[in-house]
């Protein structure tokens, strides 16, 4: 791996952080919580006490598939004529939907899976986030869009949670 290169999470990484499933060492936990595709190695290591430490969990989330380096074709700006791979997203989408809607997030299954535009999956996510306002609370959404933010690429979704409802 490069030091220059920008490391964003995998689906893996992703679900690793969300349920703490393989319960990976905690050094290498909080690596992989700052990984947001928008830092080189170089600049997350920085951010470590222990360089040599972090350094060795670093190159162990990328073998074991937690993190990837950014290809210069994805570091591409997504624009609406700018086409995405949108299965990381619905996947993400439905799981953490799923998390905090349980069986009701049924209702959202069928529209992640016809995402086919950056525009469509805004659109959702200004949906999810009025029906989360009512159903869960205005904590639980603001805590939803959070973990989106933190967990896509801060491009795909640029709405803001919908307000409590009156």
């Amino acid at each position: 791996m490069e030091s220059s290169s920008l490391l964003r999470k995998t689906a893996k990484g992703i679900a690793e952080v969300n349920t703490r499933k393989n319960r990976i060492p905690s050094r290498a936990r909080t690596l992989l919580i700052r990984v947001d595709g928008r830092q080189t190695a170089d600049q997350l290591l920085g951010r470590e006490a222990t360089g040599s430490e972090a350094e060795y969990h670093l190159e162990w989330l990328l073998e074991e598939s937690y993190i990837e380096p950014v290809t210069t074709s994805d570091s591409a700006p997504l624009t609406p004529g700018n086409p995405i791979d949108l299965a990381p997203v619905k996947r993400y989408l439905d799981r953490t939907l799923h998390e905090y809607l349980g069986p009701e997030a049924d209702a959202f299954g069928t529209k992640i899976d016809h995402l086919r535009s950056l525009e469509e999956c805004q659109a959702l996510l200004k949906s999810v986030a009025e029906v989360l306002a009512v159903v869960a609370g205005a904590r639980k959404t603001q805590h939803f869009m959070e973990q989106i933010a933190r967990n896509l690429p801060g491009e795909i979704f640029s709405p803001q949670p919908a307000p409590p409802p009156d």
